[in-house]
């Protein structure tokens, strides 16, 4: 969910498509701008000093995760993380754009239908990111419940293909009753706020915004998710844990 005084979720989103890149993963960029082009061009470079960071002065991991190579490889190739720098830009290779100012939102599905096609034929795995699709530009041309139902048939297409989707949401555009319906279609849902000015000093450390962690996915485990609900009896509230 974005936040509706900064744009701190276009660094998540960046970070999202730059690991498609580094990676030489397939990308697909779906937004609201009338030029995705001009925002692909604002995507992080990997940093020249990817994996050094443990050799830092007077910096020391307890765990020694450098034994594991995670951020050490030539363009994330080889590793789980990558270091960016967002002071420098990357080029795209191979994403694919569709801008819904001034489209109909089936143009979008079938364009998500070849992608997935695409990432079965070649056993792929690609990246799906939709940058603030209920902006006033779609909602010019498609109604709340015709992006809800793409949103439903984009969540079907990925249950069974090599690919995950990050979407960027301003809950605050849509109504309320939208907005929840919105929210539970994600199995991760995020949001970020942004602090005033008079609390970003924390610890010495400037902090631009908070990270709120509103849901996280239960996919293939073995842990039950918690649940807590209060029961009214005509005693006492009693607690229950499942």
């Amino acid at each position: 969910m974005e936040d509706t005084h900064a744009p701190h979720h276009l660094v998540l989103l960046r970070y999202f498509m730059a690991q498609a890149v580094s990676h030489g993963q397939p990308l697909l960029l779906a937004t609201a701008l009338a030029s995705p082009t001009h925002f692909l061009s604002t995507l992080p470079a990997p940093s020249a000093s990817a994996g050094q960071f443990h050799n830092e002065a007077g910096l020391r991991i307890a765990w020694q995760y450098h034994k594991y190579d995670l951020g050490q490889s030539q363009q994330g190739q080889d590793g789980y993380v990558s270091s960016f720098d967002m002071r420098k830009s990357c080029t795209p290779g191979r994403v694919q754009c569709h801008s819904f100012s001034g489209a109909k939102v089936d143009s979008f599905l079938k364009q998500c239908r070849g992608f997935v096609s695409s990432l079965a034929s070649s056993g792929e795995i690609g990246r799906i990111a939709l940058h603030s699709i209920c902006a006033p530009q779609c909602m010019e041309f498609c109604s709340e419940w015709e992006l809800l139902s793409s949103l439903l048939y984009l969540k079907a297409l990925l249950l069974n293909a090599n690919a995950v989707a990050l979407v960027t949401l301003p809950a605050s555009l849509l109504a309320a009753s939208s907005s929840k319906r919105w929210q539970h279609l994600a199995d991760i849902l995020l949001s970020v706020k942004a602090l005033p000015e008079e609390e970003q000093t924390l610890v010495d450390r400037q902090a631009l915004g908070l990270l709120h962690v509103h849901k996280l996915c239960t996919y293939n485990t073995q842990v039950r998710p918690l649940r807590v609900w209060r029961r009214q009896n005509s005693n006492q509230n009693r607690f229950q844990n499942e």
